[in-house]
């Protein structure tokens, strides 16, 4: 199989969205800055899946200075507390 054709979804993304955060200038229309809120919230969502959680809250806490309205920000930031801060187990 050609893994060119056929990329693991998630390192795949990463680089299309990595490369295009690197790239992107800063928005001037509606429809830019909802591109820029979708790769910041990809890449906070990718360094979740990679237990880098100072790098995801980063990207998240981006959405939220533009959009300080971003629910799925607001949870994913909670997941990331409950993850880091587990409820303590009941001997």
């Amino acid at each position: 199989a050609n893994t060119f054709l056929q990329p693991d979804s998630l390192e795949f993304n990463y680089a299309l969205w990595n490369q295009f955060l690197q790239i992107a200038d800063v928005p001037d229309t509606k429809e830019q800055m909802n591109n820029l809120i979708d790769g910041w919230d990809f890449m906070g969502v990718y360094y979740i899946k990679k237990d880098d959680y100072d790098k995801a809250k980063s990207y998240l806490n981006k959405i939220l200075e533009k959009k300080p309205d971003y629910q799925r920000a607001k949870d994913l930031l909670d997941q990331i507390k409950k993850q880091q801060n587990p409820p303590p187990k009941k001997p």
